[in-house]
């Protein structure tokens, strides 16, 4: 669950989308459902939701990579990696978590490594992190968590090798 700038709730689900609620004028909520490729998804499941800066949302498709949400001749719709973005790094289509660390510069957690890109690039340049034989690569490819703690610092949670700290703020 993520509730944008706007005040609206966005509710990822595994296999039926994405769905928003929009407080109604008179109470409740009015609902709307992204799902299939009528709504730009290259998949169903959504595990992680979130903005970068300039308020665009992002999502986290388990199987489908990543999308952002954009307005197109007066529709709402998700472009993603595999319907829009360029040059994304294969083996990372199944994105667990989605973190907009600042000034724009987004991490993808996926199970092949930790993906980075530039938010406010059109058609940005992803970059790979992956485990390798040296002591500063990650513990594992499969990132299952992201956080910045209060002093700045990017933590990654990692399936089976456990937790590290990203050195530097520059991710790009």
């Amino acid at each position: 669950v993520f509730q944008d700038y706007k005040g609206n709730y966005w509710l990822g689900t595994k296999g039926a989308g994405i769905f928003r609620l929009t407080a109604a004028p008179h109470g409740g909520y009015s609902v709307r459902q992204f799902v299939g490729k009528a709504s730009g998804l290259t998949g169903s499941s959504v595990y992680a939701v979130t903005e970068d800066d300039r308020h665009n949302l992002w999502i986290a498709l388990y199987g489908g990579g990543i999308g952002r949400l954009v307005c197109q001749h007066g529709k709402e719709r998700f472009v993603t990696t595999r319907n829009y973005f360029r040059h994304y790094p294969q083996g990372c289509d199944k994105v667990r978590c989605l973190y907009h660390v600042g000034g724009g510069q987004m991490l993808a957690g996926t199970m092949g490594g930790l993906v980075s890109f530039s938010a406010h690039e059109r058609q940005p340049h992803f970059y790979l992190n992956t485990h390798n034989e040296q002591l500063s690569s990650l513990p594992n490819n499969d990132v299952m968590g992201i956080l910045k703690d209060r002093q700045g610092s990017v933590w990654l949670a990692t399936q089976g090798g456990g937790i590290c700290r990203i050195e530097g703020k520059d991710f790009l």
